[in-house]
């Protein structure tokens, strides 16, 4: 947008949505892994502990739900980041059109205004 209005660079709005995307998926996807290739038994815990077998998987699985929840809300928020990107496009493509035509309709030609 010219004339002292703000101005967005869809470009970098859609990049920045694809580095949120992938960056929660990057960098917590090997953890998961790791933790998914654990392979604990009530035994492991010793005799005296076993009974805690359960708390403690259920504690994992929690985090590991809560992980996961984290990357999908990252990969949903970095497509609405980019989409936003096309959105604001179309909007000042559509504002712009919208605003050749009632210029046009009032009789004034962009062409000869000195900033084009």
């Amino acid at each position: 947008m010219t004339s002292g209005g703000y101005g967005v660079d869809t470009a970098e709005l859609t990049s920045a949505g694809e580095h949120v995307q992938m960056q929660a998926a990057d960098r917590m996807g090997p953890p998961l892994k790791a933790v998914g290739d654990i392979d604990v038994a009530a035994q492991d815990f010793g005799p005296e502990h076993t009974h805690h077998f359960q708390q403690y998987t259920a504690g994992i699985d929690r985090l590991v739900a809560m992980v996961k929840g984290y990357v999908d809300v990252s990969r949903d928020f970095g497509g609405r980041l980019g989409g936003a990107s096309s959105t604001y496009q179309s909007v000042e493509s559509q504002t712009e059109q919208a605003m050749r035509h009632e210029r046009g309709s009032l009789g004034v030609n962009d062409d000869a205004r000195p900033d084009n």
